[in-house]
C-alpha cells in the first residue's frame, strides 16, 4: 500500500496495492525499497532483466527525502544486478527531469534517443538513456 501511495505521489498515477504488487511480483521484475528506521517505506526502484538486456522501469523517492542518495543507491544496487547478468541497461526519463538525468548521467548513461509524447499528465518527450555493458 505504501508504493502504491508513493507512485501516486511521484508520478500521479492512481495504482491500487494489487495492481502494484501484480506488476512488481512479474517474472522478470525486481523491485527494491529504501526503508527508513522507523519502517517508513522512503523509495523504491525496479528493473526487469530479460535476457541481455535490463530496463529500469522505475525509480521513486518520497518528496521529503530526496537529494539524500537514496535514489543512487537504489540505483547503483540495481545496476550491480544488471552487472551480474551481463545485461545492457537502458530507462525512460521526462526531457524536463534534469536531476533524473544528471544523477543517470553521473551512473555512466548517455542520451540514446528520444520517444516523442511518451508521457502524460502532462504531455512531455521521454529522453531514452543507455548504460552500456562494461567488456571485460
Amino acid at each position: 500500500e505504501a508504493a502504491a501511495r508513493l507512485e501516486g505521489e511521484c508520478f500521479g498515477e492512481n495504482i491500487t496495492a494489487e495492481a502494484f504488487c501484480r506488476f512488481a511480483y512479474a517474472p522478470a521484475n525486481h523491485y527494491f525499497c529504501a526503508v527508513g528506521e522507523d519502517g517508513t517505506l522512503l523509495g523504491y526502484g525496479g528493473i526487469s532483466l530479460v535476457a541481455d538486456e535490463a530496463e529500469i522501469i522505475t525509480v521513486a523517492v518520497s518528496p521529503a527525502c530526496r537529494r539524500q542518495g537514496i535514489a543512487r543507491a537504489l540505483m547503483e544496487h540495481m545496476l550491480r544486478l544488471a552487472a551480474d547478468a551481463r545485461a545492457t541497461v537502458y530507462l525512460e526519463v521526462r526531457a524536463s527531469n534534469e536531476a533524473a538525468i544528471a544523477l543517470y548521467k553521473s551512473l555512466g548513461f548517455f542520451e540514446a534517443g528520444r520517444r516523442k509524447h511518451f508521457y502524460k499528465n502532462p504531455a512531455e518527450d521521454a529522453l531514452v538513456m543507455l548504460k552500456p555493458l562494461k567488456e571485460d
